[in-house]
């Protein structure tokens, strides 16, 4: 090797040793209370958990009170419990607190930072996903059964929409054996942070309950407890419209107070994510009267997009056209894409 190529090498090397330390250099740095010392990205923090990216663990969620200081490379928002909104470098603090150096330096206690790097509330954000599910035999038993459902919310600034559907069949030896479906549209108008009001629209339809078509709409408030990339919590509560088209009892209306749930929480960070959702209608002058809608289940992201998912529907109805029952329960294995 002549010393041009000999010259050439050690030059390589040592850019890729540079590159190397800068890049260990360039990491933030999260200090735990009990000494620890933990190196990556600084990703977000919301509702008293942090995450941080790593080369070598993927995502880590730390919880924010086992915290004891914080530094970073690049700057970070952060807000604090009093609703400022600051930004810059973060810079180690011995004594518990969170030091910024940018425009404006701010210095302020860890346990008052209440979140890093929130979202742009003007955004317009969207999440959605479409399911599928069947179940195909022949020969000896010839079954066929198709499932598919889909939602997508849409978020920007004060406002979020709601929009999904569901739907289901089924046919044993020729026989339809399953014809059901259903479909929602709801509209939220945020009044504060986590108060919101609310307009929705529902529609159902089951072949074999006796139920040709269901419509429901009213308005109410809600209230979202938790919001965030880890966990999302809200209820609702108002009155609605209902006006039903069945076989035997035929067309009939009526006032309903409603109740709704949405839930999602990752049990394990992108990787198993529980979620529960119910609707609960119950007429205003026949409390006994009483229908729910529930969906709870499972969600595990496989690659690009695409994930399995478990999930068990109840249904109830303690007012059933005659000679139907009361509850109507399935269990779905469904891969969908999940945006």
């Amino acid at each position: 090797m002549n010393r041009l190529a000999r010259s050439g090498a050690a030059l390589l090397m040592a850019l890729i040793l540079f590159s190397g330390l800068a890049s260990a250099a360039r990491a933030d740095v999260v200090v735990l209370k009990n000494g620890d010392r933990i190196s990556g990205k600084v990703a977000a923090m919301a509702e008293g958990k942090l995450t941080l990216e790593t080369s070598y663990a993927g995502k880590i969620v730390i919880a924010w009170d086992q915290v004891a200081g914080l530094s970073t490379d690049t700057p970070i928002k952060v807000k604090l419990a009093d609703g400022r909104l600051a930004g810059g470098l973060a810079q180690a603090d011995d004594a518990g607190a969170l030091k910024l150096s940018g425009d404006r330096d701010l210095r302020a206690p860890l346990a008052e930072v209440q979140a890093i790097n929130p979202p742009d509330a003007k955004k317009l954000k969207v999440k959605g996903q479409v399911n599928l599910g069947s179940d195909i035999r022949a020969g000896n038993t010839d079954k066929r059964r198709y499932d598919a459902d889909g939602r997508v919310t849409m978020r920007w600034d004060i406002h979020r929409v709601r929009v999904g559907g569901e739907l289901h069949r089924e046919e044993n030896k020729g026989k339809d054996t399953v014809d059901n479906d259903l479909a929602y549209l709801e509209y939220n108008r945020f009044i504060s942070e986590r108060w919101y009001a609310f307009g929705n629209l529902g529609y159902s339809r089951d072949v074999f309950k006796g139920l040709s078509s269901r419509y429901a709409f009213g308005a109410g408030m809600g209230y979202q407890i938790w919001q965030s990339n880890i966990s999302n919590l809200s209820l609702e509560l108002g009155p609605n419209y209902v006006l039903e088209n069945t076989e035997r009892r035929g067309e009939r209306d009526y006032v309903a107070a409603r109740w709704a749930l949405n839930f999602d929480y990752w049990l394990w960070l992108e990787r198993l994510q529980l979620y529960h959702y119910h609707e609960v209608f119950s007429r205003v002058d026949a409390a006994e009267e009483t229908f729910l809608t529930t969906r709870t289940g499972l969600t595990m992201p496989i690659a690009a997009g695409l994930a399995a998912s478990v999930e068990y529907s109840w249904d109830y109805d303690n007012d059933p056209e005659p000679g139907k029952k009361e509850e109507d329960s399935r269990l779905l294995f469904k891969l969908g894409y999940h945006w």
